[in-house]
């Protein structure tokens, strides 16, 4: 059963991840609702269970569900105003908004600190990377939040239900990984190894790099910053890379649409590619750790430094590493 909930939401963080990349279109704030509601169900599913099972090494995942349900079905109340969350999205329907344009309620926003606080006590850090830091806080942020959070829970609910095949240093092959995702998290973790030899990481960012092979798909920690996560996917040789880096996040296009072969679009939370060399672009996901500071000790902040110039020594940089990481003549692909 566990098991079986464990897949359903992590469906639903995909899903989660699908509806926020929309934040333009008026329709997607009503798919967001019927997500909410099939979210609601799930994590209900998961109360039932832990409450029935009641083994005491559950309690701080169970917490973590309970909070992450109380969000959506208890109401925010002030000395004027008495909403559930389904109702501030209702309205953004009534008022034919995007989800860009549709603006959570600052009791909402504040209610996301129990989340992080639940989030902390069951993994080690919060979930959330926007609430409290970007105004105004739209429905399309809460849902990358919302979804950032479950993605935190499901790893937790993997590790009380998945077996193991192999760990290494930096990596977890699961036992239902397939033997390509195998192959790309040890290509990824090799090249990790050589941008740490050569001094390209800080050591922060360095003990952070982990990466996970799943039947179907890799996901790798790219850094110490919340989410700065990275998602491939093996069916249609997709990468969606998450940073909110914008120097970082350029330098990440041209190399994987130049060296990976990948059709990518560059947007301001990241780099969402389809059709890729995986087995380049895990290699290339590899040097953008660290890269901020990097740029950060090349000048990139400095008036005299030009912001250009910057960007293109690092990609020189980045590919003289990645030849030797790749073991092949770097060229790209035709």
């Amino acid at each position: 059963m566990l098991r079986y909930l464990a897949d359903a939401l992590a469906e639903l963080e995909e899903k989660g991840r699908e509806i926020a990349f929309h934040r333009d279109n008026p329709d997607y704030v009503e798919r967001t609702g019927e997500w909410v509601d099939r979210v609601y169900s799930v994590l209900d599913r998961l109360d039932h269970y832990f409450r029935s099972v009641g083994r005491k090494e559950f309690s701080s995942v169970h917490d973590f569900v309970r909070e992450l349900k109380r969000y959506i079905e208890l109401p925010y109340e002030d000395m004027t105003t008495k909403i559930q969350f389904k109702e501030v999205i209702e309205k953004c329907i009534e008022e034919g908004r995007a989800p860009k344009d549709c603006t959570v309620p600052r009791g909402f926003v504040r209610r996301m600190d129990f989340i992080n606080e639940s989030s902390r006590s069951c993994t080690g850090v919060k979930c959330t990377y926007l609430a409290g830091f970007i105004e105004p806080y739209t429905l399309s942020a809460w849902t990358n939040d919302y979804t950032a959070c479950i993605h935190r829970l499901v790893e937790q609910l993997r590790n009380l239900t998945r077996g193991v095949k192999e760990r290494g240093w930096k990596y977890i092959i699961y036992e239902d990984a397939s033997p390509e995702t195998e192959r790309l998290v040890k290509a990824w973790a090799e090249a990790v190894e050589e941008f740490w030899k050569r001094g390209k990481y800080n050591e922060s960012d360095y003990r952070s790099l982990f990466g996970y092979a799943f039947r179907d798909k890799v996901e790798i920690t790219v850094g110490d910053a919340p989410r700065h996560r990275t998602h491939i996917y093996i069916e249609d040789g997709r990468v969606e890379y998450y940073d909110r880096d914008k120097y970082v996040n350029r330098i990440m296009y041209e190399l994987l649409s130049e060296y990976a072969d990948c059709a990518c679009r560059l947007e301001h939370d990241g780099v969402f590619c389809t059709d890729c060399d995986l087995e380049r672009a895990v290699r290339i996901i590899a040097g953008a750790t660290s890269c901020d500071h990097r740029l950060q000790e090349k000048g990139l902040f400095k008036k005299e430094k030009v912001e250009e110039e910057l960007i293109d020594l690092l990609i020189d940089e980045l590919k003289d590493i990645l030849e030797t990481a790749l073991g092949v003549p770097y060229q790209p692909l035709l």
